[in-house]
């Protein structure tokens, strides 16, 4: 489990320096049930993850270890 946080946070580094590094370049808008979102808006990098909630076993899996990684950051 240990091994999953820290391969999960080491992705979230990468992926937090890519978007600094390629701020400006990309930008992701979506309408949502709280309004529209852009990345644009935000201040600090962030993470996207397009997670299905009807798979029957990763998809799960994997929102649950995403939500613990970032509960325990």
């Amino acid at each position: 489990m240990k091994k999953v946080l820290i391969l999960l946070f080491l992705a979230l580094i990468i992926l937090g320096l890519g978007a600094v590094l390629g701020a400006g370049k990309y930008d992701f808008s979506a309408k949502s049930l709280r309004g529209e979102f852009a990345l644009s808006r935000l201040n600090k990098p962030a993470l996207l993850y397009f997670g299905y909630t009807n798979c029957p076993d990763v998809c799960p899996t994997t929102l649950y270890l995403l939500n613990n990684a970032l509960d325990e950051l």
